[in-house]
């Protein structure tokens, strides 16, 4: 950053003799500048302590975690990358025992696309940073995030403009056992560059996809709703809020140090659902049809 360039140029000379018994100490001061700067630090040798006493420990197969990391550093502190470690590290072992129920369709459409995460992809630490949202590491949705890496009936289903950009984000509770998949709202980045219509249609071509890979040989699923409160996409809806409620998950996290409850967006009976998807009567007869029933 310039402000780090200026630091370094101005305390230069210090530095570089500084530099001659410990080559690392730039690299390491370098990640936690931001925090420098918050703390008005202004003398050396506290900059020095500050540094060494919190230098970025970066644990064996959580380099790329940490590269992501950097890029939104000035958005964090030091300790929520270590949280961001040990769920990483969960989130790993999770997936070794347990795959998502949610299949990871392909969108053969070119444009804006779609795509479902695994539990290990490290761009589920990232999505309130790159939409725009509080899915994020001490942020409101915190309990989002952890859910949609540590609990296999959550996923982050994400859509990417036709430069391969993540614009858009919605997480999916499948509730297998009474079969429905519902979304627990959709969250755009805002910027005029973004076509909210394509995004729709990328959402719409994902549950498409999944129905017919879930319904291929039993029906697994017989609904799939998006909750309406902080809607990104309410203006491409036609929206008829369906009701009663289909039960969420329960977000909880943290939030500023402390425990938050949040049942996501959901379950808000201002707003309601509404159905993406319905195995309605004529579903289910065309379906036994082609598998030879009568």
């Amino acid at each position: 950053s310039s402000l780090f360039k200026d630091f370094v140029i101005s305390n230069y000379a210090n530095l570089n003799k500084i530099c001659k018994n410990d080559e690392f100490i730039l690299k390491d001061m370098y990640p936690i500048f931001n925090q420098i700067v918050k703390k008005k630090l202004t003398n050396l040798n506290d900059i020095i302590k500050f540094t060494k006493d919190n230098k970025v420990n970066v644990r064996n197969g959580n380099e790329l975690l940490y590269k992501e990391f950097k890029k939104y550093e000035r958005e964090y502190d030091l300790k929520d990358f270590e949280v961001m470690q040990t769920l990483y590290e969960q989130a790993k072992k999770m997936a070794e025992v347990e795959s998502k129920k949610i299949i990871k369709t392909i969108d053969k459409h070119s444009g804006y696309t779609y795509e479902w995460l695994d539990a290990t992809n490290i761009d589920n630490y990232f999505l309130g940073n790159k939409v725009g949202c509080c899915a994020r590491i001490n942020g409101f949705g915190e309990g989002v995030l952890r859910e949609s890496v540590l609990n296999s009936e959550v996923s982050n289903l994400v859509i990417k403009n036709p430069q391969c950009k993540i614009v858009g984000k919605c997480t999916a509770y499948y509730n297998r056992s009474k079969k429905y998949i519902l979304f627990n709202t959709a969250e755009v980045l805002q910027s005029r560059l973004i076509n909210t219509k394509q995004i729709y249609e990328a959402l719409k071509r994902a549950v498409k996809d999944q129905v017919e890979v879930l319904n291929k040989d039993d029906i697994l699923v017989k609904i799939i709703a998006i909750g309406l409160r902080n809607n990104d996409l309410i203006s491409e809806i036609d929206v008829n809020p369906t009701f009663p409620l289909l039960e969420n998950r329960s977000f909880d996290g943290m939030f500023d140090g402390v425990p938050n409850f949040y049942e996501g967006d959901a379950n808000d009976p201002m707003y309601g659902q509404h159905t993406l998807w319905e195995a309605n009567r004529q579903y289910k007869k065309d379906w036994l049809a082609k598998r030879g029933y009568k």
